[in-house]
């Protein structure tokens, strides 16, 4: 799909032609033909990761690039506990709230977003979310380690049975470390290269398998 861009932000003073001036903010991006994303239709579509079961720990970052109508169970971990970034317009943890989880922002508008989530064991406004590099939620978070699901991480869809997204999804990442409001602001329309210090699965969907961080991915889906 080459109208997946790495976009990034500008701002500054633009004098109009009707002779009118102010501060402005302009949403720049450049296309990528040779990009492809992962489409999820809503009606069965979903990825599975196998050999990606274990996220315990205290701290955890996920994101990625959502375009679409619906991004329940984007990014979902879930057998006794769950991760889910994406539900009920929240990014949820089982061990920091259960369902009560952060908002995500607007990401649902049919335009492509970056949608980031992060979080901290014990560390105030450790529970955080972002929404195209920007600030949308946050919480202390939780003293109460992630816990090991021993379970597949899945892209779309709650174990591959329901709550499907329907939209498409590029340059999904999963960290195993906090991010920092300065980090996000700094790199949120970076592209991975897949090398990254506490990154443990990266998916930009441009190879045949889309296997840049891991051994295996199984997909019910469709790449453009």
């Amino acid at each position: 799909s080459p109208d997946r861009a790495a976009a990034a932000s500008l701002s500054g003073k633009v004098n109009y032609a009707d002779g009118q001036s102010g501060a402005i903010h302009v949403a720049a991006s450049m296309q990528n033909a040779n990009n492809r994303v992962l489409k999820l239709d809503g009606n069965g579509d979903f990825v599975r990761i196998p050999d990606l079961k274990n996220l315990a720990g205290s701290e955890l970052t996920i994101q990625y690039w959502f375009k679409g109508s619906s991004f329940q169970s984007a990014v979902r971990q879930q057998n006794a506990g769950w991760i889910v970034a994406g539900w009920n317009g929240m990014h949820i943890l089982s061990n920091d709230g259960g369902t009560a989880g952060i908002q995500v922002g607007k990401a649902n508008d049919g335009r492509w977003h970056h949608v980031l989530v992060t979080w901290k064991q014990g560390a105030p406004n450790g529970f955080a979310s972002y929404l195209d590099g920007q600030p949308v939620d946050s919480r202390d978070a939780s003293d109460t380690p992630i816990g090991n699901q021993s379970s597949p991480v899945y892209f779309g869809s709650i174990v591959g049975v329901g709550e499907f997204s329907t939209g498409e999804m590029d340059e999904v990442a999963i960290w195993q470390r906090f991010m920092t409001p300065q980090e996000v602001a700094a790199n949120w329309f970076r592209q991975l290269s897949g090398a990254e210090q506490g990154l443990v699965g990266y998916w930009n969907f441009d190879a045949d398998r889309s296997e840049e961080h891991t051994s295996e991915l199984q997909s019910h889906s469709d790449l453009v």
